[in-house]
């Protein structure tokens, strides 16, 4: 079905194949499978888990401004050292 494809990108996806034990179309499949387009059913679907998930957060996490954490974590010596 798909000609011509890039030696080095059917390299990589052999590599990964190998690591998982599968065929290479195995791991094709596999891959293709994860970046599926979405029809319109599946991102309904998606949309209510969301909304699930959401319903499910506590309030005061809703509330909770991490910036501050984040800007502390951030400018300490330590954390611009570990980059």
């Amino acid at each position: 079905m798909i000609r011509d494809l890039d030696e080095a990108l059917l390299a990589d996806y052999r590599a990964a194949a190998l690591l998982h034990g599968w065929s290479l179309e195995d791991e094709l499949r596999a891959a293709l499978g994860l970046v599926r387009p979405l029809r319109k059913a599946d991102r309904a679907g998606r949309i209510g888990l969301s909304q699930r998930l959401r319903a499910m957060t506590p309030d005061a996490a809703a509330r909770d401004d991490s910036t501050a954490t984040i800007r502390r974590f951030r400018d300490t010596p330590v954390a611009r050292s570990a980059t």
